[in-house]
Order: structure tokens, then C-alpha cells, then sequence
């Protein structure tokens, strides 16, 4: 017969509990959080006309904080994928319109902040606060349903809007008597695009195709002010990166728009040696088959 030796559980955890406290001063403190991606809408169903796609459900936002007082803090936010609309259904029986698809859920926001817990602690060596944010997606509208038919067909439905990019911001900051190095990244999510290429006819003849006029999302803008922050006896690296998100792309609907980026960084300080990274980039345009897309200017400022 097999028997558990008792308080082995117990006994491990109070030693690691022991060691880590001892060991304090080299601690790092790293954070990653993802937001739950958004809930798909239902398909409609078959019918004179088709019931139409429900809608999806938006991304859930995510949240990291990594402030404590330790040499090494990382933060990371990944903001939840929006759910896609549901597909129309399909027109039946001959003559029946199809059903509208339903509109897609937005991008889950991120935020993430890495820095020290006590205002004005100074870390003993050298310290390193990196915090990078991912918002999520907007997901795709559901695509129209089909029309059935011969002769006239039955007008195809509407394809859903695409959701929104979630908004993005990042932070870091951190002091110690060697070099310090300080990171920030934020990146808007992209606009959701509507799915809804004309379809194949009915098999039964000239059924009619699903409209492409639903519209796509729009990608988010994201805007870095002096994000990060920090000082040192010895070399100071501060660099923030600001992405915009990229535009949604359509068929025959209104496209979106690209987010916007901005950049701005400036720091005195009496560190031996300082080095500034400002960058920004907008996110790209949309396609659509019928016109080009839009994209929002760059702007970037570095001192």
C-alpha cells in the first residue's frame, strides 16, 4: 500500500516563500494579460425573406500593472478580438430576399504601466520598465444572405459593420544608481472589414448575391506624451512607439478610417549618458473595390 508523506507541500512552500523574500532586491515583477475575444453572432436561418445574422459581441479590455519595487518590470495588456457578425440567412423560396448579416464587435482597449511602487525609490544597479499594450481587432461584419430565385431575384441582405479597433497607452517609468533603460509600445486595434464578396447565385438559377454595403471599422488612434520616464547615475534609454490601427477594407460599403499616431518624448536629466526614441506609424488604408481607402497622417516629434 502506497502512503502520502504529510506536510511535504507545506514544508516546500514555506522554503520557497523564505528564499524569495531573502532575495528581494532581484526581484522582477512581469505581468501579461489577455482580454476574453468577443462573443460570434448567430447565423440567421432560412426563410421568406431570411432572418438576419445576429450581432457579435465586442472584445474584452485588458488591464496590466507591473509597479513594484524591483529592478526589472515588465507589463503587457493584449485587448480581446471583437465577435463577428452573424451570416444573413438565406432567402427561400423563390423570389425571397435574403437576410441582413449582423454587425461585428468592436476591440477590446489595453493599457499597461511598469514602474516603481514607491515614489521616488532608487534601484541599486542597473533597472529596466518595459509596458507594451496590443488593442484588440475590430472583428468582420456577417456577410448578407443570399436571395433565391429565378427570373427576379430577391434582394441579397445587408452585410454587417465591421467593429472598431480598441483604444491602446502604455507607461513606464524607473530610477536606480546605474543605467536605467525604459520602454513603452502601444498599438491601436485595427477596424474590423465587411465580409461580403457578391456570392455564388442559387443553385436553382438566378438567385440574387448579398449587397456589399456594409461598412468596415475603424482603426484606432493612438497618442504617446511623454510615456516614459526615468533617471540614473549612469545611462538613461528612454523609447516609446506609438502604432496606429489599420483601417477596415470593404467591397461596395463606406471604408474605414486608419488611427492616427503620435509621438512626443522630451527629458532633462543629469544621467552620464541620454538616449531619446520617438516613433510613430499610422496605420494603413483600406481597400475597396470600388474607391482606395484613407489613411491618417504620421506625426512625429523627438527632443
Amino acid at each position: 500500500m502506497n502512503h502520502r508523506i504529510p506536510f511535504t507541500r507545506s514544508t516546500l512552500s514555506l522554503c520557497l516563500a523564505t528564499l524569495l523574500s531573502v532575495s528581494g532586491s532581484a526581484w522582477s515583477a512581469t505581468v501579461s494579460i489577455t482580454g476574453n475575444v468577443g462573443v460570434n453572432g448567430v447565423n440567421g436561418t432560412v426563410g421568406d425573406p431570411g432572418t438576419a445574422g445576429t450581432d457579435g459581441s465586442n472584445g474584452n479590455s485588458a488591464t496590466a500593472d507591473a509597479v513594484a519595487d524591483d529592478l526589472a518590470n515588465s507589463a503587457t495588456a493584449i485587448g480581446g478580438v471583437g465577435g463577428s457578425g452573424g451570416t444573413g440567412g438565406y432567402g427561400s423560396p423563390v423570389g425571397a430576399d435574403g437576410g441582413d448579416g449582423g454587425n461585428a464587435g468592436n476591440g477590446g482597449n489595453a493599457s499597461a504601466t511598469a514602474g516603481q511602487l514607491t515614489s521616488g525609490n532608487i534601484q541599486t544597479g542597473n533597472a529596466t520598465a518595459n509596458a507594451t499594450a496590443w488593442a484588440g481587432a475590430g472583428a468582420s461584419g456577417g456577410p448578407g444572405g443570399r436571395a433565391s430565385g429565378t427570373g427576379t431575384a430577391g434582394n441579397g441582405g445587408n452585410g454587417g459593420n465591421g467593429g472598431n479597433g480598441g483604444a491602446a497607452a502604455a507607461a513606464a517609468s524607473t530610477r536606480a544608481t546605474g543605467s536605467a533603460t525604459v520602454s513603452a509600445r502601444a498599438t491601436g486595434g485595427a477596424g474590423g472589414y465587411v465580409y461580403d464578396a457578391p456570392t455564388t447565385p442559387a443553385s436553382a438559377g438566378n438567385g440574387g448575391s448579398a449587397s456589399g454595403t456594409g461598412n468596415a471599422g475603424t482603426g484606432a488612434g493612438v497618442v504617446l506624451n511623454n510615456a516614459v520616464g526615468g533617471d540614473s547615475s549612469g545611462s538613461l534609454s528612454l523609447t516609446q512607439t506609438a502604432n496606429g490601427g489599420a483601417a477596415g477594407s470593404v467591397y461596395d460599403g463606406t471604408g474605414g478610417r486608419a488611427g492616427r499616431a503620435s509621438s512626443t518624448l522630451r527629458k532633462t536629466t543629469s544621467s552620464s549618458a541620454l538616449s531619446l526614441g520617438a516613433y510613430a506609424t499610422g496605420g494603413s488604408g483600406n481597400t475597396r473595390n470600388s474607391s482606395t481607402g484613407t489613411g491618417h497622417p504620421v506625426v512625429l516629434v523627438a527632443r
